[in-house]
Order: C-alpha cells, then sequence, then structure tokens
C-alpha cells in the first residue's frame, strides 16, 4: 500500500504539481515554497509541500508578482513601494485581488483567495470578453 504523505523529491512533485523542476527549485530558493525533507538524493516532499506549491502557482496564475506572493506568505496584508507600511485596520478582511485590463476603461477585478476559477477558466473569460467586445457584439448594446 502506498503511502502518500510523502512524495520523491525529482521529478515526482513536478508531475503532481504540473510545474518544471526548474520553477520549482526557484520558489524555494525565494522561500515562497518549504525546503524539502531530508538531504540530497534521500530528500522528499510532504503533501505539505505540494499544498504550498499549488497555492503559489494559484496566486501567480492569477496575475500576482512573485514579490506580492511572498508579502502574502509573510502575512503582509496592504503592501505597496508607495506604501510600505498601513496599520491595521480594526477589521481585517484579506483580498488577493487580480486587475486584467479588457478593453478602453474596462477592467476585470478577481479576488484571488474567493475565486472558484481555475486559472484556465480565468484565461477563457477574458478572451471571451475581449473578443466580444473586440466585434463589437450586439448583444452587449441597448435596445429600446
Amino acid at each position: 500500500m502506498a503511502h502518500f504523505s510523502r512524495i520523491p523529491a525529482n521529478p515526482h512533485l513536478a508531475d503532481f504539481s504540473d510545474l518544471p523542476e526548474r520553477t520549482i527549485r526557484y520558489y524555494i530558493h525565494r522561500g515562497l515554497v518549504s525546503r524539502p525533507e531530508g538531504a540530497k538524493r534521500g530528500s522528499y516532499y510532504l503533501l505539505s509541500h505540494l499544498e504550498e506549491l499549488l497555492q503559489v502557482k494559484k496566486w501567480v496564475a492569477a496575475g500576482m508578482s512573485l514579490e506580492r506572493v511572498a508579502a502574502l506568505l509573510r502575512g503582509d496584508l496592504l503592501v505597496s513601494p508607495s506604501n510600505p507600511i498601513v496599520p491595521a485596520p480594526t477589521v481585517i478582511t484579506r483580498r488577493d485581488i487580480a486587475v486584467y485590463g479588457i478593453g478602453d476603461g474596462i477592467e476585470l477585478h478577481i479576488d484571488a483567495t474567493h475565486c472558484s476559477l481555475t486559472p484556465l477558466m480565468i484565461s477563457r473569460l477574458l478572451q471571451t470578453l475581449e473578443t466580444t467586445l473586440n466585434t463589437g457584439d450586439d448583444a452587449l448594446s441597448t435596445k429600446e
């Protein structure tokens, strides 16, 4: 019987996450994903490593920068170059918003922490919206 809480380091984590091994090593180097357990050829990952990796992958696919992902993992809520330290409000609501420019004056905001859409679904939604706007579809016009 296989023990699924332990994942051999290479190439299995890459297979489970559908990310290149090089990307996984880079995320580990940046501190976005924990280092594997064990040492050298005996190293292995736990399911918690896979969960961390999939969360980072989801946020990156939603358009977040690696700096923003790192800030979220550290627990920083509102960090930007113009406003590096923001006092915490009385009620804290964590929202991670990805903003997509669709057309002149039109933006789509997606809250990555609450959105149930996969990155592929978001991509298809954006393509559909852009196609509709670029073709001048009459479905958007108001008829009185």
